[in-house]
């Protein structure tokens, strides 16, 4: 299905996400407080039928629950799909907890918590568990230079992420390592024609059967700065192995502000101002949605 409708963001002065308006575009009806909204697929053959979402917000306009239900994913019956926060002070994120039902069973598939630790109002550490025998799940702790960009992630295996900046807002090379033994794991340099990226050599630890350990990403662009063609490069030798074609076409541009902590990517710009919520992210600008702040 096709969700049409206009969303109009509301920030505080100090440029948190206050509130947003939906206004349908089939009925110009707004609704202040977007509680639910639900999607049925029309596609032939499509087993999920009915999808629904359910949010509910405490006082601060924050999201205290985000429920989804989806018709005909575990043999035809509903399955429920539950995300639930908690905060300090402010908008400070201190834990969320994730789980997955079958509801014709009852049987819960994942139930994981996370909790999450601040150091001077940047996200030291998080740590995800798995709530049926208490279990790491998941760990990050982060580490950060001087001036607030992101240097350092490691994992619960003790796998660390380092980071090398080409500038105050580009990442110019992410580099994994194994703590337990020193060992290289996989590195992706970002190559740069002014700010704008061309190419991504991946480095990977030779593998069973591999014949490479280097591959390429060429990306190049239309007369709008639009990616239109991306070559493979298996090996870095020159030689191209495959090749994606990139077509647009006009439509309204929807802006996204999410926080994943594992994300690291050249296509999104670190902004210094914001609060360092979102280690690795940031506000993320896709390249095909131009935003001027």
């Amino acid at each position: 299905g096709t969700f049409e409708g206009l969303l109009n963001k509301q920030y505080d002065n100090q440029n948190r996400y206050e509130y947003g308006m939906y206004t349908y575009i089939d009925d110009g009806t707004p609704d202040e407080q977007f509680e639910s909204f639900s999607i049925a697929s029309s596609t032939p053959g499509d087993e999920s039928t009915q999808h629904e979402e359910f949010y509910t917000l405490d006082g601060d306009n924050r999201v205290r629950e985000w429920r989804i239900l989806v018709d005909g994913v575990v043999d035809g019956g509903l399955a429920e799909f539950v995300l639930a926060t908690s905060f300090s002070d402010d908008y400070i994120l201190d834990s969320s907890d994730i789980s997955a039902t079958d509801l014709s069973t009852t049987t819960t598939s994942l139930s994981l918590s996370t909790s999450f630790s601040y150091l001077s109002d940047a996200l030291a550490a998080l740590e995800q568990r798995n709530v049926a025998d208490n279990s790491i799940f998941s760990s990050a702790q982060f580490s950060y230079l001087d001036d607030g960009r992101l240097d350092t992630v490691t994992n619960e295996s003790n796998h660390t992420l380092k980071l090398t900046w080409k500038n105050a807002t580009r990442i110019e090379k992410r580099e994994t390592i194994n703590n337990n033994d020193g060992s290289f794991i996989n590195s992706v340099t970002y190559r740069f024609d002014a700010e704008r990226l061309v190419k991504v050599e991946h480095q990977i630890r030779p593998g069973f059967l591999r014949t490479f350990t280097r591959y390429d990403f060429i990306l190049s662009y239309d007369s709008q700065g639009r990616i239109e063609r991306q070559d493979i490069d298996l090996g870095a030798n020159g030689s191209i192995e495959a090749t994606i074609t990139f077509e647009w076409t006009d439509a309204p541009c929807v802006q996204t502000i999410f926080w994943i902590h594992g994300l690291i990517d050249a296509f999104l710009q670190l902004d210094p101002q914001k609060p360092r919520l979102m280690p690795g992210a940031g506000w993320g600008l896709p390249m095909s949605c131009p935003i001027s702040q």
